[in-house]
């Protein structure tokens, strides 16, 4: 088992500001989507014109994708549970303390998730 990361996920903050700073859509919802192939992972940014708590399906109706831009955000970490974690761990301190947590929480929910599983909602309007 991987030890917990203390400073969440190397360079996701800045990532995020690069992908959050210029991002001009009327977002219902975001999702930082995860990837996988082995034990390297990789996250996105996705903002969605809608949200739905009963259907996970409001993820997939995208207005913007970061992978679109080619702008995913490479990391390691052991077992899918231990990446997933690291991943809502690190978007929750940034929901905190991010530069642009605010643009975030203007949408009626963000959340995280493997782009074929369950959506865990950190923040909810």
């Amino acid at each position: 088992m991987a030890a917990k990361r203390k400073n969440g996920i190397p360079g996701f903050a800045e990532w995020a500001d690069g992908v959050l700073e210029n991002l001009d859509v009327d977002a219902t919802a975001y999702s930082f989507n995860i990837h996988e192939d082995e034990v390297t992972y990789w996250v996105e940014l996705v903002a969605t014109s809608s949200f739905d708590e009963e259907d996970e399906d409001w993820a997939c109706d995208e207005i913007y994708a970061s992978r679109d831009d080619d702008n995913e955000l490479e990391f390691t970490s052991g077992e899918w549970e231990e990446a997933l974690e690291d991943v809502e761990n690190t978007v929750k301190a940034y929901l905190e303390t991010g530069t642009y947590a605010a643009k975030l929480k203007q949408a009626q929910a963000v959340a995280c998730g493997f782009v074929d599983g369950d959506m865990s909602i950190l923040y909810k309007k």
